[in-house]
């Protein structure tokens, strides 16, 4: 049976969020993404994922801030808050 569109873990934009990221020490101030529960900034034509430590998943690509939303670093990288994540859960529902 085919997923609907409400069923998939696609990327969704954080509204309030923003992300500063630094590629080769030129910085750039981007959205704020998520999928599941994992943290994405927007990056080129894609996304990359917020790592432990500011890193991500391209090597010359790190984060600075995530700016506007509450968030945690873990051990596998920044989450939204538990407040955040509900009121973008409701959102997305509606």
């Amino acid at each position: 049976m085919p997923k609907t569109l409400a069923d998939m873990d696609l990327f969704s934009i954080v509204e309030a969020g923003k992300v500063i990221i630094s590629d080769k020490g030129i910085y750039s101030q981007v959205d704020l993404f998520e999928r599941g529960d994992m943290l994405f900034a927007g990056y080129r034509r894609g996304f990359v994922r917020l790592l432990a430590r500011n890193l991500t998943t391209v090597p010359n690509v790190r984060w600075d801030a995530i700016e506007g939303v509450a968030y945690r670093e873990e051990y596998n990288g920044a989450k939204l808050g538990e407040e955040q994540r509900r009121t973008t859960k409701l959102i997305a529902a509606e």
